[in-house]
């Protein structure tokens, strides 16, 4: 079940391309995968084959694959599947997330919580407003939420470098 803990917010460096849509899935878990580079594969489909790492999302709960498996549901294949631990957002308000190089120069990320109830928040930044901050120098993000109680939590928070595409 996902459980509420006090956090500091989790560096989350970012590397963004000038000229691509930057759309990325944050999991909210409370505990290590049982290996490091575990891949984010979205909801958990039944004729998808999964390899050995790869996280899902199957009734509201976050696995990872332990060995290659197609059609084994992870609640009822534990020899298959790890349950992974997530924090719970529910009651969660407020989501915002930004890009700034200083104090008055900022762009907004846009943010999808509808699976917040998963642990699962997606965030969005343009190709178009990645192109216009290239130029910017150092710049910061973070995405943050109000909790029920009314108290603003920082989630994540990093650097962000842009590049330009070669091939475009």
């Amino acid at each position: 079940m996902p459980s509420t803990l006090d956090f500091t917010p989790a560096r989350l460096d970012l590397k963004l391309y000038a000229g691509d849509d930057t759309v990325l899935d944050l999991v909210f878990i409370t505990e290590a995968p049982p290996q490091t580079g575990t891949e984010f594969a979205g909801p958990y489909d039944t004729a998808t084959t999964y390899l050995p790492n790869q996280m899902v999302e199957s009734v509201g709960l976050l696995y990872v694959s332990l060995v290659t498996t197609t059609n084994q549901t992870p609640a009822s294949t534990p020899a298959s599947w790890q349950l992974i631990p997530s924090l719970d957002l529910t009651g969660y308000v407020n989501w915002q997330a930004q890009i700034r190089s200083s104090v008055t120069d900022s762009n907004d990320f846009t943010i999808d919580a509808t699976q917040q109830a998963s642990s699962i928040i997606t965030i969005t930044l343009p190709a178009s407003t990645a192109t216009a901050r290239q130029t910017k120098g150092t710049q910061r993000w973070d995405i943050q939420a109000q909790d029920p109680d009314g108290n603003i939590h920082t989630f994540f928070a990093g650097n962000v470098s842009i590049e330009s595409d070669v091939t475009q």
